[in-house]
């Protein structure tokens, strides 16, 4: 899986963590989390350090020193979001159909590898 699907896909994942949920629901979603972090954690320290070496810190951001400096982070910042993300053997987290969430198409859209929703049948 690639690093950039662990980057969008987190921000979701951790609102939905911020809901009551079922608690089988929120151990597995703890579980997941806990997974993606060992991915998530390199990935912010590459980024940080790239920043550091390309960019000036002023004004609350960080803007690249010059024109060659934005080419060679935004080169650099593709690479580390297309590196593969082993995240070995994980089974998404099954949302149970009519938890009282709301979650919005594009949350979903994001979280779309690591939750699925699960119907219930009709009896």
């Amino acid at each position: 899986m690639k690093m950039q699907k662990l980057v969008e896909a987190s921000p979701a994942i951790r609102k939905l963590a911020g809901k009551e949920l079922p608690l089988k629901v929120s151990y597995d979603l703890s579980r997941l989390i806990r997974k993606m972090d060992e991915h998530l954690s390199f990935y912010d320290e590459a980024f940080r350090n790239m920043l550091q070496e390309y960019c000036e810190e002023r004004e609350g951001g960080f803007y690249p020193k010059d024109a060659d400096a934005h080419r060679i982070l935004s080169e650099k910042h593709r690479e580390l979001l297309e590196l593969e993300a082993d995240m070995g053997e994980f089974q998404p987290v099954a949302l149970p159909e009519g938890l009282d969430i709301d979650i919005t198409a594009a949350d979903l859209i994001a979280m779309e590898p690591f939750i699925i929703i699960t119907m219930q049948e009709e009896k």
